[in-house]
């Protein structure tokens, strides 16, 4: 049993570094453009730590939709993006190569089932093929080179390092860890270690009441919404906020960038 509770003092933090050349992360959206958020939502970032430090999310399987336990950790994060890149595939920190993802769309065709005679008179039309296919996009983000800062429960945090390592778990991890999208695996994921620096753009929970419509201080930090928790079984639980980045180093991460995720309650 996962304790939900506020995290006790003697909880640890733990950074790690992951990259992709591909990665997307669903808004709730639906039709044929479907978009993706600007950045790694907390809601993935929690599945892939608890796919990291082979903690099964899961509830009973084959009983509808895919449910997640009641019993499951609670702990904060602090996301961020690398700024500064050598080379592409690369956590270097030495030439001025923004590294902030960009985003591309992929093009689909959407196959649906029609119900009843729906349709049914382009069947001739088509020669045999379906004749229920529709053009689709799909977003995705480019180049994506995430910082996580995770504060945690000694035993969480030592879940992580096993599962880092490469040694055995006690339990067996559900598949391999993506982002997003299990067409989308990561390329580097690996622990920041004591002592290393370099510019981030921090992941910040957007401050609405700093924001002055009289002012003239020039436009700020475009906020985005990330989702924090996604209710699989209905939309009342999912949890959600805005955010902005914010430009800092790589291991101070500000009081603003932490976020609690998992089950609140």
């Amino acid at each position: 049993m996962w304790a939900q509770s506020p995290l006790s003092r003697g909880c640890l933090v733990i950074g790690l570094r992951y990259a992709a050349p591909f990665a997307v992360f669903r808004d709730f959206t639906a039709g044929y453009f479907r978009s993706t958020f600007r950045f790694t939502s907390y809601s993935a970032l929690y599945g892939l730590l608890l796919n990291i430090a082979g903690v099964e999310m899961r509830a009973t399987l084959g009983q509808g939709p895919t449910l997640v336990k009641e019993s499951l950790p609670s702990f904060e994060v602090a996301s961020a993006v690398a700024s500064r890149v050598s080379e592409r595939h690369s956590f270097g920190f030495n030439e001025e190569q923004s590294v902030l993802p960009t985003s591309g769309v992929l093009f689909q065709q959407l196959h649906s089932l029609p119900v009843g005679s729906t349709n049914k008179h382009r069947i001739p039309l088509t020669k045999g093929n379906k004749h229920h296919i529709s053009p689709g996009r799909r977003q995705l983000l480019i180049g994506l080179r995430g910082i996580c800062f995770v504060k945690a429960e000694p035993e969480f945090e030592e879940r992580l390092r096993v599962g880092l390592s490469g040694e055995p778990l006690e339990q067996e991890r559900y598949g391999v860890p993506f982002l997003g999208d299990n067409s989308f695996m990561l390329e580097e994921l690996e622990i920041i270690e004591p002592g290393q620096s370099g510019p981030v753009s921090w992941i910040v929970r957007d401050k609405e009441d700093d924001f002055d419509f009289f002012g003239n201080t020039g436009a700020g930090p475009t906020p985005f919404r990330l989702t924090i928790w996604a209710d699989r079984e209905g939309m009342n639980q999912t949890r959600s906020e805005f955010f902005v980045t914010e430009d800092g180093e790589l291991n101070s991460p500000p009081e603003s960038a932490w976020v609690r995720v998992g089950p609140v309650g």
